[in-house]
């Protein structure tokens, strides 16, 4: 099986983007899908829930060796994280600076990509953790990815950003990265309960199509105390409605959208 490479961004934070990047990564893994997280986002939510002790890490034991005028291989740059089968490669506060420190090195859009030319052939799942901007380091993950999946929630706001998301993969694809693909639109945050949430759905569907995913991840407070216990939520909660939905998105949607077979 090859390597599929998935950035997961979306220009606003707040609507599940680590949760989804923390939560689906982890499940992979119990399928026995080799995996590999990097968070590319100078908050480091993904590494904190992820990684013991990451606080002691210098730069070059981080995502911040792209900040570097040399590129240089990931040995040391590659953790394993509480999550058996899980790989990652953390972020680093100086994160924060990159745009302006990318701007002045050669290759600035792709040296996420060049690096991981070696390394992903041991890793059947990669999933980018993007900070909610525009700037040179999620541009990278979009030059680096196969695919680009956007979490969304119910709320009106959220569809200026896709347009924003989508405006960038269109451009990275035209200037950068023919091969970029839409993988689709997730619901997350979504409240049965509550009108507005049909109602975005509905619309977000009559404008995406099949690249809105039928799966809404609900609003599920275990998801939040997951993130809180620094422990991902069939960790820390299986059986709870988050983790439940997670699970059906992943073995029924988004594994057969990426024609991936199920290990036996």
């Amino acid at each position: 099986m090859k390597s599929h490479i998935i950035a997961i961004a979306a220009q606003k934070g707040g609507i599940g983007k680590t949760t989804s990047t923390i939560t689906i990564s982890s499940y992979l893994t119990r399928l026995g899908y080799k995996t590999l997280v990097i968070d590319i986002d100078a908050q480091r939510n993904s590494t904190m829930v992820l990684l013991d002790g990451f606080e002691s890490l210098s730069e070059p034991q981080t995502v911040a060796v792209l900040l570097q005028d040399e590129i240089r291989d990931l040995s040391n740059v590659i953790h394993q994280s509480k999550v058996p089968n899980l790989d990652i490669i953390p972020s680093h506060s100086r994160l924060s600076e990159a745009d302006v420190i990318l701007s002045q090195l050669m290759a600035r859009e792709a040296r996420l990509k060049m690096l991981l030319e070696t390394v992903k052939a041991a890793y059947d799942f990669i999933f980018i953790d993007c900070p909610p901007n525009v700037n040179w380091i999620p541009i990278n993950a979009f030059v680096a990815a196969d695919y680009v999946l956007i979490p969304v929630s119910p709320n009106a706001f959220d569809l200026e950003g896709i347009k924003l998301t989508l405006n960038t993969i269109q451009n990275v694809r035209k200037y950068h990265n023919k091969n970029l693909q839409l993988l689709g639109l997730l619901m997350t945050l979504y409240d049965h309960r509550n009108s507005i949430s049909r109602e975005i759905y509905d619309v977000l569907k009559g404008q995406f199509k099949d690249f809105l995913f039928n799966t809404r991840i609900p609003i599920n407070t275990a998801l939040q105390k997951a993130n809180a216990h620094k422990q991902d939520i069939f960790t820390f909660e299986p059986t709870s409605t988050g983790a439940v939905a997670y699970k059906s998105f992943i073995e029924n949607e988004l594994l057969p959208r990426l024609q991936v077979q199920p290990k036996i």
